[in-house]
């Protein structure tokens, strides 16, 4: 019974991250200078597997309840989601948040 509560956890929390990253390509959380932009291809990438694969496994856990023989697969989805979060993590800490120059000029005081 744990085993299904930290998978539909898993699950839940990869759709609301990716949900927020989808979000913050059009509105950043936090102060953001007009002069610089997040790159939107992190964003977009992460975002949306992160949603996808999330919404999968939680309907793969939904039909092992019915269907017994799709039991094994959960395993198989959790460890690539477990994956997954790691690999977003180090791409978060690493390469997720490169600014770069717009080239708009700021005005003068």
């Amino acid at each position: 019974m744990l085993f299904y509560v930290f998978y539909y956890v898993l699950a839940s929390v990869m759709v609301f991250q990716g949900v927020q990253l989808l979000g913050e390509r059009k509105e950043p959380l936090g102060i953001v200078p007009e002069e610089v932009v997040q790159h939107d291809r992190f964003h977009s990438f992460w975002g949306w597997y992160l949603v996808v694969f999330g919404l999968a496994a939680g309907v793969v856990g939904l039909l092992s309840h019915a269907f017994p023989g799709a039991e094994r697969l959960l395993k198989v989805f959790l460890w690539e989601g477990l994956g997954s979060v790691v690999l977003f993590g180090l791409a978060v800490i690493f390469g997720g948040r490169k600014i770069g120059f717009m080239g708009k000029p700021t005005a003068s005081h």
